[in-house]
């Protein structure tokens, strides 16, 4: 009887236990509150909003929006940590900062894939420029390694948080060459930033590739991105997998991945974009359309 007895407790202990989702978003409360719905609907249990991070106890997940949040949420809570709506480079930065695991969807394209997209339809051979916040690449070279891969040469900007200095070098990554890309940046790339990025490269005829799809509505020439769907599917995932292992998957880019070009321009450079069959094949990303277009 006491061999059973001892049988039973120890298949409850060994039983996943559902940690509490906490949601930090030190940012707007409508986006966090339709976000938390979102989550609960997709978890089937509640996801905790507006609770100090002090409130989170070990073993229980903090999904963090945003790289103040995910910063905020590394530093102070004692739960993992899944962060959405940051750029790659940016998870890497503050991920060493972290007191327990932590892991992310990214946001935005790798600069990889979208430098081979790059290569696929771009044929001026003079150097392409990239614009980034400094602390972001820990090793530049790597990037760099990225276009020779591609058969491109890829020259490096780099800047401080400073806007004015910003501008300044953003205006020198234009005049240097007839393309720049961007990474994926909150440092950086407020709206006002962004708008003022798309009406220089627009005062001097140039094209500027950033990390946003909203970007390439209001004038630039295409960019890699993920829908919030994708993300949160991914979210989910994590959680469902963090709760049955007690541990996070690895960082990663959600799928499918899309991408968007502006179609004034690519008229009137007169560029000759890949298939979305090819797009979809080589690099794994679909139209805005959607993936069953790219497949039929």
């Amino acid at each position: 009887m006491k061999r059973i007895f001892a049988f039973i407790i120890g298949l409850v202990f060994a039983l996943p236990v559902t940690a509490s989702v906490f949601l930090h978003h030190d940012g707007q409360g409508t986006v966090t509150r339709m976000l938390a719905m979102q989550l609960e609907s997709m978890l089937g249990q509640q996801v905790l909003v507006g609770q100090p991070l002090s409130a989170v106890t070990e073993g229980d997940v903090v999904v963090a929006i945003g790289k103040s949040s995910l910063q905020q949420a590394c530093e102070a809570s004692k739960g993992s940590v899944v962060a959405m709506f940051v750029g790659e480079e940016e998870f890497r930065l503050f991920e060493k900062s972290c007191r327990h695991s932590a892991s992310a969807v990214f946001s935005g394209g790798s600069l990889d894939i979208r430098l081979g997209i790059l290569a696929s339809f771009w044929e001026d051979p003079a150097p392409l420029s990239l614009f980034y916040y400094e602390p972001l690449l820990s090793d530049p070279r790597e990037v760099t390694q990225y276009a020779k891969k591609h058969g491109l040469s890829l020259r490096l900007y780099p800047t401080s948080a400073d806007k004015v200095e910003a501008l300044k070098v953003l205006q020198r990554a234009f005049t240097d060459s007839r393309l720049t890309l961007s990474l994926y940046d909150s440092t950086l790339f407020s709206s006002e930033f962004a708008r003022d990025a798309i009406r220089m490269s627009f005062h001097r005829q140039k094209l500027l590739a950033p990390h946003s799809a909203a970007m390439v509505k209001a004038g630039a020439l295409f960019a890699v991105y993920s829908d919030l769907d994708a993300k949160l599917n991914w979210v989910l995932r994590a959680i469902n997998y963090y709760q049955a292992s007690g541990q996070l998957p690895l960082a990663t880019y959600p799928t499918p991945l899309k991408i968007v070009f502006n179609p004034y321009l690519v008229k009137t450079y007169g560029l000759v974009l890949p298939t979305d069959v090819f797009l979809f094949n080589k690099f794994g990303v679909c139209p805005e359309s959607g993936c069953e277009k790219a497949l039929y």
